[in-house]
């Protein structure tokens, strides 16, 4: 790749172009999230920062675990941040369908953190993914523990209420409305539901339920 945004590690294409144009994820300056675009998928010279590290599990830097993934409400974006001491956490974005660099909602919490059983290895304390995908309306997100194995970790789908545990940015969410949802977390439950992710009450620091499978 070429361009004076292609560079730093953790680059992701969109799986398809948006308003013409190729689109990719990265972490271009080492600490921030940022959508690239171009006409030519060889040269990446325009970028536009849409996230900086604000919540503690992700004070040191942010960036994505993989390509985006469609959905009808948006693109569901699979972040990961690193805090303290190292401690490397799974999160998510959701990002505008029309217009990735708006960015319409993110978790507060993390989605996947490492358990008592994940965080010793070669590099401890670490949960990282390179992309999920939806299987029957399931998210699965594969991913390393500790560079020590691998495991699969499937977002339950079963619908809860506790969706006042994200932060959401009013500026860029539509005004459209749920019954049973408030305004403002409209879009973002829409994603989730989308693709069987639920927000369900933090456990054991984490934002949604999940099943894991490690493969040692």
């Amino acid at each position: 790749l070429h361009g004076r945004c292609a560079r730093n590690k953790g680059l992701a294409l969109f799986p398809r172009k948006v308003g013409g144009c190729f689109m990719m994820s990265g972490r271009i300056d080492g600490e921030n999230l940022f959508i690239l675009r171009s006409d030519n998928v060889l040269i990446w010279d325009e970028a536009v920062k849409v996230q900086e590290p604000w919540f503690p599990w992700e004070v040191i830097q942010i960036g994505n675990c993989g390509s985006p993934i469609e959905t009808a409400a948006g693109w569901l974006l699979l972040t990961h941040g690193v805090g303290p001491m190292r401690h490397y956490c799974i999160g998510a974005t959701l990002l505008d369908r029309d217009d990735p660099t708006k960015v319409l909602g993110r978790l507060q919490e993390p989605l996947l953190m490492a358990n008592l059983e994940e965080r010793k290895g070669y590099v401890p304390n670490v949960v990282y993914s390179c992309g999920g995908l939806v299987h029957n309306g399931i998210l699965v997100i594969p991913y390393g523990i500790s560079d020590a194995a691998a495991g699969f970790a499937t977002v339950l789908p079963q619908l809860e209420s506790s969706v006042a545990a994200m932060y959401v940015n009013l500026d860029a969410v539509e005004d459209q409305y749920l019954d049973e949802v408030p305004a403002e977390y409209f879009e973002f439950v829409k994603a989730l539901q989308s693709v069987g992710m639920t927000a369900q009450p933090a456990k054991d620091g984490e934002q949604h339920s999940v099943l894991r499978l490690s493969v040692n």
